[in-house]
């Protein structure tokens, strides 16, 4: 039996500019997963963690997070193999010069690299030279998208049907950030923490186990940021925008990438602005995102959640006051329907 770590897509030295005040954080909590995935392959007894690319965000990068991976992996102690990415290709790798750790195999090229000791191969090469070799364990290890999926191709757009075709015993895959089952034997791991705030949460690695022709694939969690996803709240239990706003931070965390959905009529006298309750918040959570489905205000004065916040909009134009009356006509006439 070979048990083995698959991750990728860690992303160290990421700047995370949307981010503001968390960026800093959330490169730290990049660090910390990637050192809770060596410290997870050691307690599981693995003899082998592979990285299937995008190790780190870029090949220009602080040496402060290439020292935390170099620490991880020596630590770790048996074979890491690390292969590059779209976001760290081979050309200026942070790997491609320097001293490395004896344990670490930096396959910069397309290859069939044997590992004796495990009585493995592994293989970099794709379809149609992805092909086995004879060893007792054979996995490939790939960076790229599959034709198809769920975002568009990046470095190499890889053929679902091809990859089952080449025999493998396990396909690790690298590219997307959220962890995906392709077959039985061929999985993205997904990130190891939050690299985009539209991944699943929490990141996580895997564990595989790989025994006579057959793999075993356990996932792990390594991050700490967590999802609150379609939170609904009726609109009409509040009657200040302040209420409304103490009702959506009270979920807020700096580890929450949170999704509100608002629902119902709204009936305070302020007009409802999402972009101004966003903003309100966004300090308090990792990323806020707030959606509207209110139908309606309670009072006369706007139709619609969208219709009010045009009506504000247009009632903070420097325009002349004839001009913004026929604007606010026009444009509601247009929202609830009508044609011109």
């Amino acid at each position: 039996m070979l048990r083995f770590l698959h991750t990728s897509d860690v992303h160290l030295g990421r700047a995370f500019g949307y981010l503001g005040p968390h960026a800093r954080k959330q490169q730290e909590r990049l660090a910390e997963a990637f050192l809770m995935t060596c410290k997870l392959g050691r307690e599981n007894k693995c003899d082998l963690m592979v990285i299937a690319g995008d190790l780190f965000d870029s090949n220009r990068i602080a040496q402060h997070w290439v020292r935390v991976a170099l620490d991880g992996i020596q630590e770790f102690g048996v074979p890491v193999v690390v292969i590059p990415g779209n976001h760290d290709p081979a050309l200026k790798h942070p790997f491609s010069s320097g001293n490395l750790p004896s344990n670490l195999h930096w396959l910069s090229e397309d290859t069939i690299y044997q590992i004796p000791s495990l009585e493995m191969s592994i293989h970099t090469k794709h379809p149609p030279d992805l092909q086995r070799t004879g060893r007792p364990f054979e996995i490939a290890l790939l960076h790229g998208s599959i034709a198809g999926g769920l975002v568009p191709p990046t470095v190499d757009t890889l053929a679902l049907n091809d990859l089952n075709r080449s025999g493998m015993d396990y396909i690790a895959l690298g590219d997307w950030h959220s962890l995906s089952k392709q077959s039985d034997n061929i999985y993205y791991s997904g990130s190891p923490e939050m690299v985009m705030p539209n991944q699943a949460l929490p990141g996580s690695v895997l564990i595989v186990e790989l025994d006579k022709g057959s793999a075993q694939v356990s996932p792990l969690t390594t991050g700490k940021c967590r999802r609150l996803s379609d939170e609904h709240i009726e609109l009409d239990t509040f009657e200040t925008i302040e209420a409304l706003i103490g009702k959506i931070g009270s979920f807020a965390s700096d580890e929450v990438v949170a999704r509100i959905v608002l629902e119902g009529k709204w009936n305070g006298k302020d007009s409802l602005s999402i972009d101004d309750i966003e903003s309100e918040l966004a300090g308090r959570y990792l990323s806020l995102q707030i959606e509207s489905k209110a139908l309606s205000y309670g009072d006369a004065s706007a139709e619609g959640l969208l219709a009010g916040t045009f009506k504000r909009w247009i009632e903070e134009r420097e325009e002349e006051p004839d001009i913004r009356q026929e604007a606010l006509q026009l444009g509601l006439h247009l929202l609830q329907g009508g044609r011109i």
